[in-house]
């Protein structure tokens, strides 16, 4: 039975104006029907299948149909801790696509996929809504994950050295996954390629990054996880907005504040600059 529903993530928590430690609202995703406004099931620190979000979730929930039957089974989500979610939704045993808040919690999994911040310089926070991209990448299937970081809440901020992610997610099937699974997660900065420096003068030949994982099992669990980034590298520069894919280029929106960090901040000489890229989805 399908259900047409809105599915929302918890919001900004006010903590993150003045602190980079963990957040106390905003930690959830919400699944709601939309003909009754009736709470379909949650995802919290508190909910049966919930996840250790510690960092509250302004971003838009990005949202995929993996198998094209018409019904979403995916999501991903990013939070202010530079943290990304995705989240598998299973039919039940009876097939008929009924998610559970509390009874039957195995329907539902969450995990980190990625975990790309820190303190400090590498504070890099996830405002905007993941580019969810479907593709090849050497003959395999795999889902790129397209989001730029920045404190959208502070635009005149400038010390927090923001980028742009391809995160690659070859884990293209929607399933209900355990720990075992998931030994090699988060990907974290370190496995991925840095593309910056080939910003205007990409090669044929530029590849990125691949890393085979195994488990303590030797089964391989995150075949070829990997993935790029760019680092935006002006004082303050922030991804503003969602990226745009087609035709295997990207395109995305930054904003740079102004250099006067005195007198009035809404003056005309401040009005900072923005800047759009365009780069390879394979190769940054």
């Amino acid at each position: 039975k399908k259900t047409l529903s809105m599915i929302v993530a918890g919001g900004y928590d006010t903590n993150k104006d003045t602190n980079a430690t963990n957040d106390k609202n905003g930690k959830g995703i919400y699944a709601i029907n939309v003909s009754t406004g009736k709470e379909l099931w949650r995802l919290n620190a508190s909910s049966p299948m919930g996840g250790s979000f510690s960092h509250s979730m302004p971003a838009t929930v990005a949202t995929l149909d993996s198998n094209s039957d018409g019904i979403t089974d995916r999501l991903y989500v990013g939070d202010t801790g530079g943290n990304i979610w995705r989240v598998d939704i299973v039919p039940d045993s009876k097939n008929n696509n009924k998610v559970s808040k509390s009874t039957n919690p195995n329907e539902i999994t969450v995990f980190k996929i990625a975990a790309l911040g820190g303190k400090g310089v590498n504070d890099r926070r996830i405002f905007n809504k993941i580019d969810i991209v479907r593709t090849f990448y050497n003959g395999r299937k795999v889902d790129y994950l397209l989001v730029g970081t920045g404190t959208q809440p502070s635009p005149l901020e400038r010390t927090v050295k923001n980028r742009f992610y391809a995160i690659m997610d070859f884990r293209t099937n929607t399933q209900l996954v355990t720990k075992q699974d998931l030994v090699n997660f988060p990907i974290k900065n370190s496995q991925l390629a840095n593309m910056t420096s080939h910003l205007g003068k990409a090669k044929a030949n530029d590849k990125v990054r691949e890393t085979t994982f195994t488990n303590k099992n030797g089964i391989e669990t995150a075949r070829n996880v990997g993935g790029w980034y760019l680092s935006l590298n002006n004082a303050g520069e922030k991804a503003w907005h969602s990226s745009v894919t087609f035709s295997g280029k990207i395109g995305f929106l930054t904003y740079t504040p102004g250099l006067n960090t005195g007198g009035n901040q809404c003056s005309a000489g401040n009005i900072g600059e923005a800047s759009l890229y365009a780069v390879d989805l394979r190769t940054g």
